[in-house]
């Protein structure tokens, strides 16, 4: 039938698309220049943190203990803020709840 024959002609031209993509992608080496990118920027950014984390640890050694409890509990009061519905979703609707529920503590249980 003529439509079976424009689907095969389809997957045939998405298959050579993505073929010439993947060349495009593996010549012009966007990859491996994205993750070279990537590494610079998370060194700068460690750096900065835990230059950072020296200072506050200089007046404070238990203020420098606690300040990736500070920013991870500022991060998530921000998200719940901003974005009541998503962390609603996530909480009543996908299997987190239930991972935070039951397995978490039982993966917890087994590392003691």
């Amino acid at each position: 039938s003529p439509s079976a024959i424009y689907a095969e002609v389809a997957v045939l031209a998405a298959i050579a698309t993505l073929w010439l993509l993947r060349r495009h992608v593996r010549k012009h080496r966007y990859y491996e220049r994205t993750m070279a990118w990537y590494e610079v920027r998370k060194l700068k950014v460690l750096k900065k943190y835990n230059h950072f984390v020296d200072q506050v640890g200089k007046t404070s050694t238990f203020l420098a203990l606690m300040l990736p409890h500070l920013l991870y509990f500022t991060f998530a009061a921000i998200i719940k803020r901003l974005l009541p519905w998503l962390v609603t979703y996530f909480a009543t609707k996908t299997p987190l709840n239930a991972f935070i529920q039951y397995f978490h503590p039982l993966y917890c249980t087994f590392l003691i």
